[in-house]
């Protein structure tokens, strides 16, 4: 992956000794998530997945999102905890099903391989307990 041009020139302006900021500001993180899922779903819309792994996709997507979010505040950990629950639960065996059941469509299995095949808990009673004591944010509709 290449990284982006004005990255660089940070970079490269950090061992020229200028004085830079030491990361990259929030808005060049949500702008990456953002092209990110756009990529995503044109490629999914260009390709014509099949509609259950175009959904997987989309789910997983936002599965890898919160569980990137840091929870700078009680509400804001609770917010992304839910989150991570609805949104990561079982997409561990839905990874390994699709991936077997499309293993004859290359186009299908390069985008699944993208997708670190194990990401829940080997505890998965002590995770279902942990998803049931959280709480719908306020935010949610």
């Amino acid at each position: 992956m290449r990284a982006n041009p004005a990255f660089e020139a940070t970079c490269a302006k950090s061992r020229a000794g200028a004085s830079t900021p030491r990361s990259a500001p929030m808005g060049y993180h949500f702008f990456i998530i953002f092209a990110f899922c756009l990529c995503t779903a044109v490629s999914a819309e260009t390709i014509k997945f099949p509609s259950e792994v175009a959904n997987f996709i989309e789910r997983r997507v936002s599965c890898d999102h919160w569980r990137g979010e840091f929870g700078y505040d009680p509400e804001r950990q609770a917010d992304i905890e839910w989150a991570v629950c609805q949104s990561c639960q079982g997409t561990d065996a839905e990874l390994a099903r699709l991936k077997k059941k499309y293993n004859a469509n290359p186009k299908v299995v390069a985008v699944l391989n993208d997708f670190e095949p194990k990401i829940e808990p080997d505890n998965k009673l002590k995770a279902e307990r942990f998803c049931k004591s959280t709480r719908k944010p306020k935010w949610y509709k």
